[in-house]
């Protein structure tokens, strides 16, 4: 996937959907994103879903494995991390007559705004 062919697509609070050119991409663009998807927890379930209390953003983070807590609390502790967004966007692409998706797990914004 280049720059050229990824669309992002940055879900808002108010359950609108903004929609970017990787490229064109900012970091203040992220001001008022949501998590992609909910995280959702029940009984007997296979993951371990939930949320952390971030001391970087003072604030719940969610995460919906043990791995991304593991990664969550690598990041809050992190003296470098300064804000920590859980499934902050839907990348979507051709990837050499492809079609892919995905959400990542975590955006990570530095200090110096580089992700």
């Amino acid at each position: 996937m280049t720059g050229a062919e990824a669309t992002i697509r940055i879900r808002r609070s108010d359950d609108r959907v903004d929609v970017s050119d990787l490229r064109d991409l900012r970091v203040r663009q992220f001001d008022t994103a949501v998590p992609w998807r909910e995280f959702r927890w029940y009984r007997k379930q296979r993951h371990f879903s939930g949320s952390y209390w971030s001391a970087t953003m003072e604030a719940p983070v969610g995460y919906e494995s043990r791995l991304e807590y593991a990664n969550l609390l690598l990041a809050d502790f992190d003296p470098r991390v300064v804000w920590i967004l859980s499934q902050p966007f839907l990348v979507d692409g051709d990837d050499r007559g492809t079609a892919r998706r995905h959400v990542p797990d975590y955006l990570l914004i530095h200090a110096d705004d580089s992700a």
